[in-house]
Parts: C-alpha cells; sequence; structure tokens
C-alpha cells in the first residue's frame, strides 16, 4: 500500500466524493481525521485487494475489526442527512474516470 501521507479533517464542509476522486485520482490513501484522532482511512481499489490477500493471521483480522468501527461513534442517521442535505446543496461533482481512464457511467 502506497504511503499514506495526506490527511482530510473531517469538517460540516468536508466533501467525503471529493476525497475519493482523489484518492481514485492518485492513488494516496488518505486519513480522515476528527478532533486530532484518526477515524477512517480511504484507500485506492489496487490497494484494498492487496489487503484482502494478506495472510489472515489472528492480529490482521484484529486490526481489521479495530478499522471497521472506526466511525462507530457517529450517529449513522444524522451523517447520512449531512451526506444527504450536501448532495441536495452542492454543484454536481466531475464524473471519475475509471482505472482504464474511461469516464465513468453516471445514473
Amino acid at each position: 500500500m502506497a504511503r499514506i501521507d495526506k490527511r482530510v479533517r473531517l469538517e460540516p464542509d468536508t466533501e467525503p466524493t471529493r476525497v475519493v476522486a482523489d484518492v481514485h485520482r492518485d492513488t494516496v490513501p488518505r486519513l480522515i481525521e476528527r478532533g486530532g484522532e484518526v477515524r477512517a482511512v480511504v484507500v485506492a481499489p489496487a490497494d484494498y485487494a492487496g489487503l484482502e490477500r494478506a495472510p489472515r493471521s489472528r492480529t490482521y483480522k484484529d486490526e481489521l475489526l479495530r478499522l471497521a468501527g472506526a466511525w462507530s461513534d457517529l450517529d449513522a442517521t444524522q451523517l447520512l442527512d449531512y451526506l444527504n442535505r450536501a448532495r441536495g446543496t452542492a454543484p454536481p461533482s466531475p464524473a471519475v474516470d475509471d482505472a482504464d481512464g474511461h469516464p465513468s457511467a453516471r445514473d
């Protein structure tokens, strides 16, 4: 996996789709932080595929479970409401190209 040297502060105006598009474009993982604490990591598909092929040790499984709960303190309903409001007020984002550089299909 690429070295993680980019950090994104989770603020009310943070655009999750932009973070995902940036990771897709440059394949550099992003640490998502709130209150000085890392809450999540966004990685490129190739890096994620590498994680899936990693040895299945007990430590590895424990680490994956810990990462899966990184946003457990967030209220899911509030987060979804925020994202839905943001979709309605933010200008449309440009389409993200697929891995071959072709524009992705939009719904």
